[in-house]
C-alpha cells in the first residue's frame, strides 16, 4: 500500500527488490536455529594435521556466524540480477514478444544462481583457522601451536 504513493519508477524498483531483505533474513535464521545446538556444545577445532583437539564453543560462534553472512550474501546476486535483465528487456524484446518472459526469467534465475553459489561459499574458507589464544583454556591447554582450524559447515 504505501508504494502507490511512490512515483511508477520507483515504485516498480521497490517491488521488485522487497523480497531480498526477508529471504536473506530467512536465510540467515535458517542456519541460526538448525545449528544452535552448536552453540551449546561446541564445534571440533583441529591441529595442522587434522588431529582433533577438542570441542570449542567459540570456534562454533565463528563457524555460525561465518555461515550466517553467506547465507545472507546468497539471496542478494539471484533476487537482484533476474529484475535488472528482465526490466533490461522489458520495454523492447518482452513487449514484442511476451511469451519469451518465461524463458528468459529462468535463463537469468539459473545464470544468477550459478554465479552467486560459488561467490557466497569462497566468502569464507571451508576450513578456517583461529588464533588458539581466542579459543577456551582447555583448548589452549591441549596444543602448543598458535593456531587451531575448524569446518564451518554448509
Amino acid at each position: 500500500r504505501r508504494a502507490k504513493s511512490l512515483p511508477p519508477t520507483l515504485k516498480n524498483i521497490v517491488q521488485r527488490f522487497v523480497p531480498l531483505p526477508a529471504v536473506a533474513c530467512a536465510s540467515t535464521c535458517n542456519v541460526i536455529f538448525m545449528r544452535y545446538h552448536e552453540l551449546n556444545e561446541g564445534i571440533e577445532v583441529v591441529d595442522e594435521q587434522n588431529n582433533p583437539i577438542g570441542v570449542s564453543k567459540v570456534a562454533a560462534k565463528k563457524a555460525l556466524t561465518e555461515m550466517a553472512m553467506t547465507r545472507a550474501f546468497l539471496p542478494v546476486p539471484i533476487l537482484s540480477i533476474p529484475p535488472l535483465i528482465l526490466l533490461a528487456f522489458e520495454k523492447n524484446i518482452l513487449r514484442r514478444f511476451p511469451r519469451l518472459s518465461l524463458p528468459l526469467n529462468t535463463l537469468a534465475c539459473t545464470f544468477s544462481f550459478g554465479l552467486a553459489l560459488p561467490i557466497s561459499i569462497a566468502l569464507f574458507p571451508q576450513r578456517s583457522k583461529v588464533s588458539i589464544n581466542e579459543l577456551e583454556k582447555e583448548i589452549q591447554a591441549r596444543t602448543n601451536q598458535p593456531y587451531v582450524y575448524y569446518n564451518k559447515g554448509l
